[in-house]
């Protein structure tokens, strides 16, 4: 092959790269630096060495999602956001900021503490590349008797979150909410701990953990998490574990906060398609600063308001002045403990035995945000 060897081209009418097709088998032989046309992916090749990379192109960079529940776009600005299991598929070479929240744990009963938010991911800047990323959305774990505690000796077990993922190069892994404790039982570790159980022994600290921060990779690089909350045996239970903060260690004490995303993370003014997939609680209200915040861990019985911690995670029972989770939207409160909002990844509140009643732990939720040229 010639060599033109010159220190500048300039061509008045364009530079023209053969077109090659039939895949790599028909690429010529590599030598760093070489640039190609691939007529099949319409894309420029480069060749660094090792492997043939695409360049990235201004305006090339297109993310398109399958079974999203929102692509929203404003300007520049693009978001997918997935509140049940979808995919979505990346064409070219780019940056983008996307956050992974796991569902949150269940509360429990009876003397119980309030269940663990989901482990929370923000990745900002994430570098992405062509190919197909699954996702899946965790659940939150159910305040109710689905399980026989400990040693068989409780019926009131209540339930973690289920993780949520981004597979493709991304694999990022969100840990789901540790269930709360109950009398019978302690809290369990998760990408925020469960808190501690009261009228019985104290949760030792390994059953309270957090595991998001201890995820491999970028999972824990970029993961939060904090454990819940601890009482001594003859109080209520403690508050769960946020992704901003740790369960108070209080006789009913309240939810940790939920982690706060930048504020140009989320649209301008929240619009409507946003509010009903993360709350359904009005960007214009009283409330508003919860918009920034996902992963609160659940209120401890009897304490209450347990969602004074920013992120909408569930109140405790016998609360007496309801700030957060339903109760904003006026839902009952007074001896029944509050489930947490979906889309939060928030913790569910803890219950007593009279009535016998669990909080319900929020559902996850992904986002990924771009911004095209």
């Amino acid at each position: 092959m010639g060599i033109l060897n010159v220190g500048k081209v300039l061509a008045s009418i364009g530079l023209k790269l053969q077109a090659i097709t039939g895949g790599t088998g028909n690429y010529p032989a590599g030598e760093e630096g070489l640039i190609i046309y691939d007529k099949d992916e319409n894309k420029l090749k480069i060749f660094n060495g090792t492997d043939w990379g695409s360049i990235n192109i201004a305006g090339a960079f297109d993310v398109t999602g399958a079974g999203a529940s929102l692509a929203y776009t404003n300007g520049n600005e693009n978001w997918l956001v997935f509140r049940t299991p979808g995919s979505f598929s990346v064409s070219g070479n780019g940056n983008a900021d996307v956050l992974v929240v796991a569902g949150g744990g269940g509360g429990s009963v009876p003397y119980g503490g309030g269940g663990g938010a989901g482990g929370v991911i923000f990745f900002p800047n994430a570098p992405i590349t062509d190919g197909s990323y699954p996702v899946t959305v965790g659940t939150g774990g159910p305040g109710n008797p689905s399980n026989d505690g400990d040693g068989g000796s409780s019926s009131y077990g209540a339930v973690p979150g289920n993780p949520s993922t981004i597979g493709g190069s991304l694999s990022l892994v969100a840990v789901g909410g540790g269930r709360g404790g109950g009398q019978n039982y302690v809290g369990e570790p998760g990408g925020s701990g469960g808190a501690s159980r009261g009228n019985g022994p104290g949760d030792p600290a390994a059953s309270r953990a957090a595991s998001q921060p201890a995820q491999p990779g970028n999972s824990g690089l970029y993961g939060y998490g904090n454990p819940g909350g601890s009482v001594p045996s003859t109080e209520y239970g403690g508050g769960g574990g946020g992704a901003g903060g740790a369960g108070e260690n209080l006789n009913g004490g309240k939810g940790g906060d939920g982690f706060a995303v930048p504020t140009s993370f989320l649209p301008n003014g929240v619009p409507q398609q946003f509010q009903d997939l993360l709350g359904g609680i009005p960007a214009t209200g009283p409330y508003s600063p919860h918009w920034s915040y996902f992963g609160a861990g659940g209120s401890g019985d009897p304490r209450g308001p347990g969602t004074n911690a920013f992120g909408l995670g569930g109140g405790g029972s016998r609360e007496l002045d309801p700030v957060g989770g339903w109760g904003v939207l006026g839902g009952g409160y007074g001896y029944n403990p509050m489930d947490a909002v979906n889309g939060r990844g928030s913790g569910g509140g803890a219950g007593n035995s009279s009535p016998l009643d669990w909080g319900d732990g929020g559902d996850g939720v992904v986002i990924i945000k771009w911004t095209t040229e």
